[in-house]
């Protein structure tokens, strides 16, 4: 069985929430008191995949928060390629900007997890990450998009720019034949990883409950401040249901 739990947070200094979180048939925006939890069964050959994302919003409260549920919403639906996915969500952000131009700066970094049959895909754009957590150790599966001048300005994003411009999806396959279990997927906005250290997080991925992994997650992004908005989703493989019942 695969077991999800997320939760997206306005944190402690923000108006407004701009992340918002994909799951199969699930979506969240705003600042939801409690995670959200649910359990799938993995995929049969021909039933599409599973596509669980975390996408934080750019461009201001209003432009910001129109990008990620845009993204979100269609990612919610997404059983297909997630590549052609992710191009028609930047082509419609464009379209938004182009109806709206209150809205012109709107984009989305995403990070996210595609489970097809036999497969699980590890995406991102931008500086949304996601880490893969086994035995107590835990490694970043994404790649940040991000300046290597110091700036830490955000290279790449969906939509984000005046004019529509070509984007790399940084992708990572695994195998379920190569596919450790458990195996235990950590998706989440820069709101956690900028502020929460890699140890913290790490450690905290140990917590087999993975509705108190992300609660304490989230927690921990709170307790040094939480200047940014804070969205995490944990993805399980195999029989860690711990907080589903």
């Amino acid at each position: 069985m695969i077991a999800i739990a997320a939760w997206t947070h306005v944190g402690l200094v923000r108006e407004r929430n701009e992340d918002a979180v994909a799951l199969p048939g699930i979506l969240l925006l705003g600042s939801p008191a409690t995670p959200a939890a649910t359990v799938l069964s993995p995929p049969e050959p021909g039933e599409g995949a599973h596509t669980i994302a975390v996408v934080d919003g750019m461009g201001g409260h209003a432009g910001g928060a129109e990008a990620s549920r845009l993204a979100a919403l269609r990612l919610t639906g997404t059983r297909g390629e997630i590549e052609e996915a992710l191009i028609s969500i930047n082509a419609a952000l464009y379209e938004e900007m182009e109806r709206h131009p209150d809205l012109r700066a709107m984009g989305a970094t995403v990070a996210g997890v595609q489970i097809a049959a036999g497969s699980v895909e590890v995406f991102n754009v931008g500086d949304a990450r996601a880490y893969t957590h086994i035995g107590g150790y835990t490694t970043v599966t994404s790649v940040d998009d991000r300046s290597e001048t110091g700036s830490g300005e955000i290279t790449q994003s969906l939509g984000g720019t005046p004019e529509p411009t070509r984007f790399l999806v940084h992708r990572h396959s695994i195998s379920f034949d190569d596919l450790p279990l458990p195996l235990r997927l950590m998706l989440c906005s820069d709101g956690l990883s900028e502020y929460v250290s890699f140890n913290a997080i790490q450690d905290t991925l140990d917590i087999v409950d993975a509705v108190e992994a992300v609660g304490r997650l989230v927690a921990l992004a709170l307790e040094v401040g939480a200047p940014d908005n804070v969205s995490v989703a944990i993805v399980d493989f195999g029989d860690l249901r711990h907080g589903f019942a």
